[in-house]
């Protein structure tokens, strides 16, 4: 099969389009057809080598979606024909936290796609059956390898760690990317006035025509005086953080009282300092999100059947355009998510 492959870290170039033998799979696992890979920013920062103890080669990409062509001899519920998207991890399925559908915090868990384990920059996939999830023949395959990372992890941020209610103001950073456009259409959907931030000009215009009610352009994160504007002194009841350290300062200003600030992305690792007294005076909420779970995916599964969101992906690339799709990613220029195509 056709693979992009790491040998060795650093820019977009140390990725090579090669042929690798197909997968072999055992056990429990299924192996899947990838019909589309989403190019999430964490790929990039995988491939850059800042992430510590990631093993090479690899084979990068947790957002993937295709059809089973083979199941090992324990798989019971998942058969050949199936459509499926990942789930991002994998999962045991009976841990305590698997059985509590908290399957982000598997304890037996080996990984993620594309991170710890071979992920979806590939014509075939192995994945665990407890890693997937059915996709109805309604929607289209390439639309769904988004569903877990660029949607579901937006969905579990804003519906149960942000807790938004209809007439709160919602602050979403980074609004313009995967996880911030869907960020803006599902805190529309809850009833949420949503502000957007955007580092592009560019991307003002779309992100109104997605549901922004307001949109604020700040090139250098520094939000929190317009923001104060807008809501007339009052701030953000809830801020969902999407670029981590470099707007968290302006985040957290933003944040009226009682606020909850959702943590979801952290673009560059870097440590940042937060007095807990402003935090305690306001009494704030700091949660974060790591990814979604099946129930979050199911969900919005269930949206985008019934047409309440919609998957924006702005472009398709082959797999030899990988090395393209991270650069378009580094500059910021997609409205959405860039999904590869073997």
């Amino acid at each position: 099969m056709k693979a992009v492959v790491i040998h060795e870290f650093g820019p977009p170039e140390k990725m090579t389009l090669e042929d690798i033998e197909v997968p072999k799979i055992t056990g429990n696992e299924v192996l899947v057809r990838v019909s589309a890979c989403g190019v999430c920013y964490l790929d990039t920062i995988v491939r850059s080598g800042i992430m510590p103890k990631i093993k090479l080669p690899l084979i990068l990409g947790h957002e993937i979606s295709g059809e089973v062509v083979e199941v090992a001899n324990c798989v019971q519920h998942v058969k050949v024909g199936d459509r499926v998207s990942s789930i991002i991890r994998h999962t045991c399925g009976h841990c305590q936290w698997c059985l509590e559908g908290r399957e982000t915090l598997c304890i037996n868990s080996n990984g993620s796609f594309g991170v710890e384990l071979n992920g979806g920059y590939a014509e075939y996939v192995k994945v665990p059956e407890n890693s997937i999830c059915k996709i109805p023949q309604g929607i289209p395959l390439e639309l769904a390898s988004i569903f877990a990372c660029a949607m579901g992890t937006a969905f579990y941020a804003v519906t149960k760690k942000g807790r938004v209610r209809p007439g709160e103001t919602v602050l979403v950073t980074g609004a313009g990317g995967g996880l911030g456009v869907h960020c803006i259409q599902i805190a529309s959907l809850c009833g949420g006035k949503v502000i957007a931030v955007t580092t592009s000009e560019e991307k003002y215009s779309p992100l109104k025509e997605i549901g922004a009610h307001d949109v604020i352009v700040s090139k250098d994160l520094s939000f929190h005086k317009e923001l104060r504007k807008i809501t007339d002194g009052a701030g953000a009841n809830v801020v969902i953080e999407n670029v981590g350290s470099a707007a968290l300062s302006s985040s957290l200003q933003s944040l009226a009282q009682g606020g909850r600030l959702v943590l979801i992305g952290e673009l560059t690792g870097t440590s940042v300092q937060i007095n807990p007294a402003h935090l305690i005076l306001k009494e704030v909420e700091l949660l974060s999100v790591k990814n979604a779970t099946r129930r979050e995916i199911q969900q919005v599964i269930e949206l985008v059947e019934q047409g309440k969101i919609r998957p924006v992906v702005s472009s398709k690339f082959p797999l030899e355009g990988a090395r393209d799709a991270h650069e378009m990613v580094l500059r910021k220029k997609p409205l959405g998510r860039i999904i590869l195509t073997p």
